[in-house]
């Protein structure tokens, strides 16, 4: 039990350094929820991480697209962005308190 509380612990304070993600920096948090910065410097609270594009060859346009969910006004809507435009990310109530 307590390894699994510490190894808990350790994954809500994991945050990736900022700078711009690639593919694999994002696809480990499928199926998680999320918080992320854009390089815009807006943070994205709370989020779904739903799939990650398969495609492996960076020079196809849909490589580091993603899909994550977003709870507003009452409903989820699904929302598709690149890992290009995402500069940090982390477990839920790690970037955003």
């Amino acid at each position: 039990m307590k390894n699994t509380n510490r190894k808990r612990q350790m994954m809500r304070n994991f945050v990736t350094p900022p700078m711009q993600l690639n593919l694999n920096q994002v696809a480990q948090f499928v199926n998680q929820t999320v918080d992320f910065t854009l390089t815009s410097g807006q943070r994205v609270c709370g989020v779904f991480i739903h799939s990650v594009s398969p495609e492996t060859n960076p020079q196809n346009s849909t490589y580091g697209d993603f899909v994550y969910l977003i709870y507003y006004n009452g409903k989820f809507h699904m929302v598709q962005n690149n890992t290009a435009n995402i500069s940090q990310i982390g477990l839920a109530g790690s970037i955003c308190m």
